[in-house]
């Protein structure tokens, strides 16, 4: 019986039966990330995100990607649930936090007087910063350090990683629609709209327009271990800088 519709690049596809999804699942024609929709349903939804379908895409890459882009894919498997949109947003402050620890030190020495900026301007250059900076790591290693440690990579929907001019557009399009330009009120909205679009669709609007996949693994007990021996040294590290500051 053919009832179910897809969408490759914007182009919709169907009706076609169950067993000819299943086929361009096991073939990477269709991915975990591809739309699908059938009569009776709200909206079109993830295939990771439909049971009967949940198992029978393909976490590998397609045949038709060469050699030095399979290298690239590092043969990573995605386990456990693909919609985990509160690491996400941990990996993404834990991100933020870094780069502004980073560009923190540099403009206090480059700049003694940026000690004295304000919070809410360090807030707004510091998540400006995260784009360029996100988007180098993205082309070069496929993920970011703190995604890293929650076990999270990104990747085109044929394996392969996101060069520097994809990731950058992508590193853009989150800065905007995600992080809401690091405007306090904005993000506040902003970052309910994207845990809304991931927890009842299974994707947001900026890797549905890149075609890029976000994969997560399960995070291993030595990773916990790690984020909360980080979070300890972050609130000492804090403490004593106050302290030194009272002094």
């Amino acid at each position: 019986m053919k009832v179910w519709h897809y969408a490759i690049e914007d182009v919709q596809t169907g009706p076609v039966s169950s067993d000819e999804v299943e086929r361009l699942l096991q073939q990477g024609t269709l991915t975990q990330e591809s739309l699908i929709w059938q009569e009776g349903m709200p909206d079109w939804m993830p295939v990771r995100a439909v049971p009967v379908f949940a198992q029978a895409a393909s976490p590998y890459l397609p045949p038709s990607v060469d050699s030095n882009e399979a290298v690239q894919w590092d043969n990573y498997e995605p386990t456990g649930s693909q919609t985990r949109p509160w690491i996400r947003f941990w990996a993404r402050m834990g991100d933020l936090l870094l780069v502004g620890m980073l560009f923190g030190i540099v403009a206090a020495f480059v700049y003694p007087a940026y000690e004295e900026t304000s919070d809410y301007i360090s807030n707004i250059l510091v998540t400006a910063l995260m784009v360029p900076a996100e988007a180098v790591m993205l082309a070069v290693f496929g993920t970011t350090p703190c995604k890293a440690l929650f076990n999270i990579r990104i990747r085109n929907q044929n394996g392969t990683r996101l060069d520097f001019r994809e990731a950058l557009l992508r590193s853009v399009r989150v800065w905007i629609r995600g992080a809401g330009l690091g405007l306090p009120l904005i993000s506040l909205i902003t970052y309910f709209t994207g845990y809304k679009s991931l927890s009842e669709r299974g994707f947001v609007s900026w890797d549905r327009e890149g075609g890029h996949v976000l994969s997560h693994r399960i995070i291993e007990w030595w990773r916990i271990l790690v984020i909360l021996m980080a979070f300890v040294g972050l609130v000492a590290l804090i403490g004593y800088t106050q302290e030194q500051g009272l002094e």
